[in-house]
């Protein structure tokens, strides 16, 4: 999944962060739905989600049970290429508590993307069939196929490649048949089958 930001952006409302996250579970989940079946295709995808939540939890104070708190772990760069970890400035307890509220939000924007799935699985199919046809789709002609509306045709995409010539002297059904030569010698006549009568 893609995203292309419009305009730079240094801050994300709450709910933007987890629209995102459920925009990323997206391929996985329709791996579940459609294949019946689960790939490496989402590993980005699963990263991008999970580094998300982890900085609503920690960095941007967006879980209302950890609350406004900055709980990432503190890093010190003394020279070239160089990075020392200070470690967590908090207690198991609190590491516990973020782990399990990160787990939370994934889960629940899991849950989410299966449900808008399940319940657009024309609209999804309508997509596929398009892009089996396209290599890629832009925000436009998606909007456009979640409206009903047909794409353009792809250019080229009807026309039929022209048939392979036949390879000369082949014979074809539909030829007319080729005329004796003259002086050629004729077929003897079967024995006792000549025209005369009895």
């Amino acid at each position: 999944t893609t995203f292309l930001p419009r305009k730079d952006r240094y801050q994300y409302m709450r709910q933007e962060a987890l629209a995102q996250i459920t925009v990323a579970f997206g391929g996985r989940v329709a791996e579940e739905i459609f294949c019946q079946d689960i790939s490496t295709g989402a590993h980005d995808d699963l990263k991008k989600a999970t580094e998300i939540a982890r900085l609503m939890v920690t960095e941007w104070g967006m879980s209302e049970r950890i609350g406004p708190v900055h709980c990432a772990h503190a890093e010190e760069h003394p020279f070239l290429g160089r990075d020392v970890s200070v470690g967590p400035r908090f207690s198991e307890a609190m590491a516990q508590a973020i782990d399990e509220e990160i787990k939370g939000i994934l889960v629940g924007c899991y849950r989410r993307a299966r449900e808008v799935l399940d319940s657009h699985r024309q609209d999804v199919e309508r997509v596929v069939s398009s892009l089996l046809q396209r290599e890629s789709l832009d925000g436009e002609e998606i909007d456009a196929l979640l409206r009903g509306e047909a794409l353009p045709p792809v250019e080229g995409l009807s026309a039929r490649p022209p048939a392979p010539a036949a390879p000369e002297g082949a014979g074809d059904r539909g030829s007319p048949e080729v005329p004796p030569v003259r002086g050629a010698a004729e077929p003897a006549p079967a024995p006792g089958g000549g025209g005369g009568g009895a």
